[in-house]
């Protein structure tokens, strides 16, 4: 088995030099701005956004004045005073209360020509003024909106002044309360969803090449599993909150079990059965059911799994099996004995809230991450479980804090793919 490494400046949008400046903060993503990098605008205007005004823009394509990607959008101020060109944020209701970030990168050789903005129905806070260098600066902005706002709006400032003065905008981007971290993904009823911190969130395709994310439900807590249960889209949270569920992907209510992640396997019995949902509700406790509301049927299984000191780091389906990855080890469910057995004791004295907190079953092997660099993979074999070390293939000779952590796996039909920093 080996993994060959993908240089990150392929990786569009990689910015080598922002990554220590971002590596203990929020990571700002365009993904529910859309044509954020205005790689889809027309001549006059980026894909969804809309200037009742309006202000003269064009499509820019010089590579001096695009900060990433193909484009950049050229505004002139060839007019008094000051206008704004925006973008409407969907289900604004759901960011009421909340604190965002927005940012952008802004050229122009005129100061005091161009800002963004937060807005909503009650208000708006402004970034400073590009310094007029000359250069692509980072420009950003903090509002919380408004609990009684009915939209959300990321905006563009541009001064005119009564002189032409041009202004160059590139990778808009947001910073969400909980972090951008993205924990899983699930299609339902044709269409794909993804946990983002504490958003749920639903690709938009209806839209041709202009797709992007859109929310769809928020909860003051993190995030942790998503997943198809009858005819509803469950999502589950870290402690303290409730599942979520839905059965059209944009009305959600609350399931009475806070629940932190849940898989979906064969229902605890030895001869096989049905299939039931499988959850922690703490750090030991694990709990089961086989209805398919979640609302009722719930039992406690097993309330010994690792010790209370030492938490849950991620639940993983294999071979119709739970499995439970803990910070300082790996259990698994054993139909012999009807219990959950640790698997790996030797993570005991390795802990890490690193430790099996990444993982994926491909082609009758579960991948799951160790510490920061680790890679591990397990199969069933007649008399137990084979484990292989894979760490050596994908090593990289950095420092812990600016890269190499593991941060994402994932596949497709041929290959798997191991995300680092």
């Amino acid at each position: 088995l080996r993994f060959n490494r993908i240089q990150p400046a392929a990786i569009r949008g990689y910015q080598p030099d922002e990554t220590s400046s971002i590596q203990s903060q929020e990571v700002p993503t365009n993904f529910l701005i859309r044509d954020a990098n205005m790689e889809y605008m027309s001549a006059t205007l980026p894909a969804g956004w809309v200037n009742p005004f309006p202000i003269k823009i064009a499509k820019e394509t010089a590579a001096a004045n695009v900060y990433d990607g193909k484009n950049s959008m050229k505004t002139t101020g060839d007019f008094a005073g000051v206008n704004n060109v925006y973008f409407s944020l969907d289900n604004p209701t759901l960011y009421q209360g909340l604190s965002l970030t927005l940012y952008a990168r802004v050229k122009t050789t005129t100061a005091a020509t161009a800002h963004i903005e937060l807005t909503d129905s009650v208000g708006s806070t402004a970034s400073s003024n590009h310094t007029g260098g000359g250069a692509f600066e980072l420009l950003s902005v903090t509002r919380t909106i408004d609990a009684a706002a009915t939209y959300v709006r990321v905006e563009v400032s541009v001064h005119g002044g009564g002189g032409t003065p041009v202004v160059y905008w590139d990778s808009f981007s947001l910073s969400l309360p909980g972090g951008n971290v993205v924990r899983g993904f699930q299609e339902f009823a044709d269409d794909l969803y993804a946990i983002v911190g504490r958003f749920t969130c639903k690709w938009e395709n209806s839209t041709g090449n202009n797709n992007y994310w859109t929310a769809v439900d928020y909860v003051a807590q993190d995030t942790r599993s998503i997943l198809v249960v009858g005819n509803a889209l469950i999502v589950t949270y870290a402690a303290g909150a409730n599942y979520r569920r839905s059965t059209d992907g944009a009305a959600w209510a609350n399931v009475a079990l806070t629940a932190r992640y849940a898989v979906r396997g064969r229902a605890r019995t030895t001869s096989g059965g049905g299939h039931a949902i499988w959850a922690n509700t703490d750090d030991q406790d694990i709990q089961t059911t086989t209805d398919a509301s979640l609302a009722t049927g719930w039992t406690l299984y097993d309330s010994a799994v690792g010790d209370a000191d030492r938490a849950v780091t991620g639940m993983y389906m294999f071979n119709d099996l739970p499995f439970v990855g803990k910070d300082d080890g790996l259990w698994g469910y054993d139909r012999a004995s009807d219990r959950f057995q640790e698997l790996l004791p030797e993570y005991n004295y390795l802990p890490s809230t690193d430790n099996f907190a990444r993982g994926l079953a491909w082609k009758g092997w579960l991948y799951l991450s160790t510490a920061q660099q680790g890679l591990v993979r397990l199969t069933n074999i007649p008399d137990g479980l084979r484990y292989e070390e894979l760490g050596g293939a994908i090593a990289a000779p950095e420092t812990a804090d600016f890269g190499g952590r593991i941060r994402a796996i994932t596949s497709d039909a041929n290959f798997i793919y191991v995300f680092q920093d």
